[in-house]
C-alpha cells in the first residue's frame, strides 16, 4: 500500500491567509472589488478567488481607475500607489503583511534619517519583485539592489552600507551577501545590516527539507511566479532528488508513481492546502485507491484564518472557582494572538484580573456536527492607545456608544500564547493534535 502525506506545514503563510481573508470578507458585499496584481503567486487560488468577483489589476489601469475599492495584497505597495489612490478618491483595502509592513517603515526611517551624500541603502532581493518595489518605494527609488555576489559591484564599498532583505529570501543566502561586503568593505567604514527575514518562511525551508527526505518521491505544488517556491523547491529537490515540482494535479503522470511505496505533497506558502488535497486525490484516483480528504487544519495559520473566518465564539472564565461562559463577538487574529474587546461595565474584566486563564471555542457549521476550534491561554490586557484606535476603526459600533481611544470602559485584552486543536465528529476518537502558539 502506498503511503501519501500532505506536509502538515505546508500551506499559506500567515500574509497570505490576512489577504485572502480580507478579501473574501469585502466580496460578501456583493461589491466590485480589485487587487492590484494577482493577489497570491498561485494560478488556481487568483481563478478560485475571480469566480467569486475579485478582478485583479496592473497599475496602469489603476491609475485610471476612480472611485473603486480596492485591494492592497501581502507584497506591499511603495508611497506612489497610495498616493494615487487618494488622488483617483479610491478606498484602499489594504492587506499589506505585518512583517513587510514593519520593514517598509524601518527602510523609511533609515532613508529620512540618512546622510543623503554619505549613506547607501542595499536592499537584498528580487528586481522587479513586487515587494522589493515597495521597499524602494520607500527610498524615493534610491536604494541598490541586490540579487547575488555579483551585483555587489553596484555598491561603493567606500561609503557607508546600510543592509537589508526581502522577507522571503533565505537566511545563508543573506548571510553569504553579509559576509562578501565585509570582505569587501574598507578599512572602518560603517556597515549595518538587518535581518529583516520572515521566520515563517526561512523556517519552512529545515522542515521541507526533514519531510522531503522521509518519502520516495515527493510532488511540491506551486504556481510558476513563485519567488518563495522556487527557493523550497530548491531545497526540496537538494533533500530528495526524487522531488517533482508541479503546478496542480494535472501535471501528474502516472508513470511518476510506478515502483513507489510513499509520496510526500508539498508546497510554497503561496500554495492553498486545497489544491494540495487535490493533487492527493489526484494519486489516488491513479493508483486505483479510495480517497477521503482529511482534516489538515493543524497549523496555527489555519487557527488564524479559523477564527477570523467564524467570529462569533464562546469564552471560558473563571469567578471564584467557578466556570462562566457566554457568547462573544470575536475582534481578530493574527500571528501575535487573538484579540478579544469587551467593556469595564461587563464581567469579563473583573474575572481576567481574578484568574488571567480562559478556554474559548470557535464553531463552524458544517455537514455533520461541523467544526470545532478551541484555545486556552493566558490572557493579557491591552492599554496601548494604539489598539484602542483600532478597535475603534474595526467596530464603528463603539462610537455609537460614545467610547473614543481615551474611555476607560474600553477593554482590550489578547491571548497571546498558547494551545490550540481542532476537532470534528470524524476525529473524534482520535489522539487530539494540539498547536502551541
Amino acid at each position: 500500500m502506498v503511503k501519501i502525506e500532505i506536509e502538515k506545514g505546508s500551506g499559506f503563510c500567515f500574509g497570505v491567509v490576512n489577504a485572502i481573508h480580507q478579501a473574501e470578507n469585502e466580496l460578501k458585499n456583493n461589491e466590485i472589488l480589485y487587487c492590484l496584481g494577482d493577489i497570491v503567486h498561485n494560478s488556481y487560488e487568483v481563478e478560485r478567488l475571480k469566480s467569486i468577483g475579485l478582478v485583479s489589476i496592473n497599475h496602469a489601469r489603476l491609475s485610471k481607475l476612480k472611485h473603486a475599492k480596492v485591494l492592497l495584497r501581502a507584497h506591499g505597495e511603495p508611497p506612489s500607489t497610495y498616493h494615487i489612490a487618494k488622488e483617483n478618491d479610491i478606498r484602499i483595502i489594504d492587506a499589506t503583511c505585518p512583517v513587510v509592513l514593519q520593514l517598509q517603515r524601518k527602510i523609511k526611517k533609515t532613508y529620512d534619517n540618512r546622510n543623503p551624500k554619505d549613506t547607501q541603502i542595499v536592499i537584498y532581493g528580487k528586481a522587479g519583485h513586487a515587494e522589493v518595489n515597495g521597499l524602494v518605494g520607500q527610498t524615493q527609488n534610491q536604494a541598490i539592489v541586490i540579487e547575488n555576489p555579483e551585483d555587489l559591484s553596484r555598491i561603493d564599498f567606500t561609503r557607508p552600507i546600510k543592509l537589508f532583505s526581502q522577507t522571503t529570501k533565505s537566511l545563508e543566502g543573506f548571510s553569504e551577501i553579509i559576509k562578501e561586503i565585509k570582505e569587501r568593505i574598507n578599512g572602518d567604514v560603517d556597515f549595518e545590516y538587518f535581518d529583516t527575514i520572515c521566520r515563517q518562511v526561512a523556517n519552512r525551508i529545515p522542515n521541507i527539507r526533514k519531510f522531503a527526505s522521509a518519502y520516495d518521491l515527493v510532488f511540491f505544488v506551486s504556481g510558476e511566479k513563485s519567488s518563495n517556491g522556487k527557493i523550497l523547491y530548491e531545497e526540496c529537490k537538494d533533500a530528495n532528488p526524487n522531488s517533482i515540482r508541479i503546478s496542480g494535479p494535472s501535471d501528474i503522470r502516472k508513470d511518476d508513481l510506478k515502483n513507489i511505496s510513499s509520496i510526500g505533497i508539498s508546497g510554497a506558502t503561496s500554495t492553498p492546502k486545497w489544491l494540495m488535497e487535490d493533487v492527493a486525490q489526484k494519486i489516488h484516483e491513479l493508483l486505483e485507491k479510495p480517497y477521503k480528504k482529511t482534516n489538515n487544519m493543524k497549523t496555527i495559520q489555519d487557527c488564524i484564518q479559523f477564527t477570523n473566518a467564524n467570529p462569533v465564539c464562546y469564552l471560558a472564565t473563571i469567578e471564584n472557582d467557578r466556570p462562566r461562559v457566554r457568547a462573544l463577538g470575536f475582534w481578530f487574529a493574527d500571528e501575535t494572538g487573538f484579540y478579544f474587546q469587551t467593556a469595564s461595565v461587563k464581567e469579563i474584566p473583573a474575572q481576567l484580573q481574578q484568574n488571567p486563564n480562559v478556554e474559548v471555542c470557535f464553531y463552524k457549521p458544517e455537514q455533520g456536527l461541523g467544526t470545532m476550534l478551541r484555545i486556552a491561554g493566558k490572557t493579557e490586557f491591552l492599554n496601548e492607545r494604539k489598539y484602542k484606535e483600532k478597535a475603534l476603526e474595526d467596530r464603528p459600533f463603539l462610537k455609537e456608544f460614545g467610547m473614543t481611544a481615551d474611555s476607560e470602559e474600553l477593554v482590550l485584552f489578547y491571548i497571546p500564547h498558547g494551545e490550540a486543536y481542532f476537532w470534528t465528529m470524524e476525529d473524534n476518537l482520535k489522539p487530539k493534535v494540539k498547536i502551541e502558539f
